[in-house]
């Protein structure tokens, strides 16, 4: 009796192990599949922006991704940071803005009536950089005043 008990735990562990393998992978293909959509709409829906006294022009676009009480800002970065990896395109994770990537980035946030809380990804593409794209992971802290939380990561394209 005792290792028929033992061998049920055995077997029950096994299938638990093996549906949170499958549950990690399900979530991975979900949120690979979101960011896929939410770049595509991103490109499509990306707006030309230019300052003409300061110099400034590029293209951006921003999607409204969800809530932090959807998805946690933390994994979206890091998703968007693997999959550019594994497209051999990561150039890095940015720590500074440039003016004018934070023009176009404001630029194309402005485009929303944001709230606190919220999340979105911005593609921006400079001018005179058109073959480095960033895609600027933003949580918004304080609406009112202007005030977000970034990661910029930058994309090489070939």
């Amino acid at each position: 009796m005792e290792i028929v008990v033992i061998g049920m735990a055995v077997l029950i562990g096994d299938i638990k192990l093996k549906l949170g393998v499958f549950y990690m992978k399900l979530r991975k293909i979900f949120l690979f599949t979101l960011f896929f959509f939410f770049t595509l709409n991103s490109i499509f829906a990306a707006k030309i922006y230019e300052d003409r006294i300061k110099g400034y022009s590029g293209a951006s676009g921003a999607n409204f991704v969800g809530t932090n009480k959807d998805y946690s800002f933390d994994t979206l970065c890091e998703f968007r940071e693997n999959s550019l990896r594994e497209e051999n395109n990561f150039g890095g994770i940015r720590k500074k803005l440039t003016e004018e990537e934070f023009f176009l980035v404001e630029s194309a946030l402005g485009e929303y009536s944001v709230k606190k809380g919220e999340i979105y990804e911005v593609i921006v593409v400079l001018s005179r950089k058109a073959n480095k794209v960033l895609y600027v992971e933003v949580e918004i802290a304080n609406a009112k005043k202007g005030g977000y939380y970034y990661v910029a990561l930058e994309s090489i394209r070939g």
